[in-house]
C-alpha cells in the first residue's frame, strides 16, 4: 500500500507557519531533489542525503526555476532552508523579487487563458488549404 516503487516523492509538506514563500519553493525543490515527503525549514541538506554533485543540481534548479541569485557556494554557505532563503532574499533587489511574483502569475495567467481557448475551441486557427 504505502511502498515508493520508482514513483517520485510526494510534494513537500509545507515548513512551519513561520517559514516565507522563499522558504517553502526551496523546500519543494530539496523535496524533488533529494525523494523527502517532508523537509523542515531547519533541515541540513547535506545531513539529508544531499551531497556536492547534488548541491550543484540544486543550485541550477534554484536558478532557472526560481530565479534566485546564489552563486553555487551559498549551498554550502548557508545548508538549512531557512538560512539559504533569508540569504536569496537578501542578495536579490527588491524589484526582482516583485518581478519574479510577477511573472508567475503573468505565466499562469497565460497558460489559463490557453486551455480556455483549447477547450473552447477558438484557439489559433489551424492553416487551410484543399486537399489534392
Amino acid at each position: 500500500a504505502g511502498g515508493t516503487g520508482g514513483r517520485p516523492a510526494p510534494p513537500a509538506s509545507a515548513p512551519p507557519d513561520s517559514a516565507d514563500d522563499g522558504e517553502v519553493r526551496i523546500a519543494h525543490v530539496w523535496s524533488r531533489l533529494l525523494g523527502r515527503a517532508e523537509i523542515a525549514r531547519t533541515d541540513n541538506f547535506f545531513d539529508l542525503g544531499g551531497h556536492s554533485l547534488l548541491a550543484v543540481e540544486l543550485h541550477r534548479t534554484l536558478v532557472s526555476e526560481l530565479s534566485l541569485d546564489l552563486k553555487l557556494t551559498d549551498i554550502f554557505r548557508y545548508p538549512t532552508v531557512s538560512a539559504l532563503a533569508r540569504h536569496a532574499s537578501r542578495s536579490a533587489p527588491p524589484e526582482k523579487v516583485a518581478s519574479v511574483a510577477g511573472q508567475d502569475r503573468a505565466r499562469m495567467r497565460l497558460e489559463m487563458t490557453r486551455r480556455a481557448r483549447t477547450r473552447s475551441g477558438s484557439g489559433p486557427a489551424s492553416p487551410g488549404g484543399a486537399d489534392g
